[in-house]
């Protein structure tokens, strides 16, 4: 039983450390590393049944092998071929959708969340599951988003008969290993504890935010989506001077030919925001890239970048 407040708001969350250790066999007469998790769990204040219950729950899926349909994934309702093994971690996001689908799926906080996690370069691939019948409505949902990550549309529940995860919705989210293994339990893009956690684990290391950046991009990366060569996709990035004092641009870089941009204005006063309009033109490399764009400014040494993300396909 999950104890919610009427007024619609997250209550304040208390939270625990659980230590699990997990020693790989002696191969070719080396023994791997422990994997240390630091599971943070953040529990309404309910009762010390509840935390109880929780703890069991972790207990039991952390070390699990998740069994995920990779084959069986579209981008934007687009078949496209996924290699589970390209990445080092994946998010598997399950969603029972038996009323709001576009509530329950909350895309647009995934996006935010994957943006984060996508501008670190770190290679970590989002994974979708929503059961639902109606297939036509979850497919206007992800495309009015727009929501440019694999999602397996599950009407006859295969996730759920293999797997059978937690009636607890706050744990129908898990980061696996490139084993397909659980490492940590719980939705980062709605527990902010939770989604520290996970970048922790990905980036094995600290999250450090004690300096403010002296220009704040909204979404430092964005996932395009599908790609085909030489059609031009624009994307806009809006970024805020944080400093008391008027930023000019001085020049873009970007990593490709194929991709420009263009800032507007190109004097930014303090505490306004700019608008920075890409525009890619895919050419035949085709699979998934990574464009950067660096935008360097007059008055302060550390410049600012962007990048977008998505998957180039043949129109063959």
């Amino acid at each position: 039983m999950i104890c919610w407040k009427r007024s619609g708001t997250l209550p304040k969350f208390p939270s625990f450390l659980l230590h699990i250790s997990k020693f790989h066999p002696f191969t070719t007469m080396r023994l791997y590393p422990h994997i240390l998790l630091l599971v943070t769990i953040s529990l309404p204040a309910c009762s010390s049944k509840e935390e109880s219950a929780v703890k069991e729950i972790v207990t039991e899926w952390v070390g699990r092998e998740l069994s995920v349909p990779y084959d069986r994934f579209t981008i934007s309702g687009e078949s496209i071929p996924i290699d589970p093994a390209e990445y080092d971690y994946k998010i598997v996001n399950y969603v029972d959708s038996s009323s709001c689908n576009r509530c329950s799926m909350k895309l647009d906080m995934w996006n935010m969340y994957m943006s984060r996690i996508d501008a670190m370069d770190a290679n970590v691939g989002l994974f979708t599951i929503v059961k639902s019948n109606d297939i036509e409505e979850i497919i206007n949902i992800v495309k009015s988003s727009p929501f440019n990550y694999p999602v397996m549309i599950d009407s006859i529940g295969i996730f759920a008969n293999e797997n059978n995860p937690p009636n607890d919705i706050r744990f129908n989210t898990f980061l696996l290993d490139t084993d397909n293994k659980v490492i940590a339990i719980g939705n980062p893009a709605l527990i902010p504890t939770v989604g520290d956690l996970y970048r922790e684990i990905i980036l094995n290391d600290s999250i450090k935010d004690n300096t403010k950046p002296s220009v704040l991009v909204d979404m430092p990366s964005r996932n395009i989506g599908i790609t085909h060569p030489y059609e031009t996709v624009h994307a806009e990035f809006y970024l805020t001077n944080n400093t008391d004092r008027v930023l000019t641009v001085d020049t873009i870089v970007s990593s490709c030919d194929c991709t420009t941009a263009q800032m507007r204005p190109t004097r930014i006063e303090p505490r306004t925001i700019a608008t920075l309009t890409t525009t890619l033109t895919p050419d035949t490399n085709y699979g998934t890239f990574q464009r950067q764009i660096i935008i360097y400014f007059n008055e302060i040494k550390i410049p600012s970048s962007v990048q977008l993300t998505g998957i180039n396909k043949t129109t063959l």
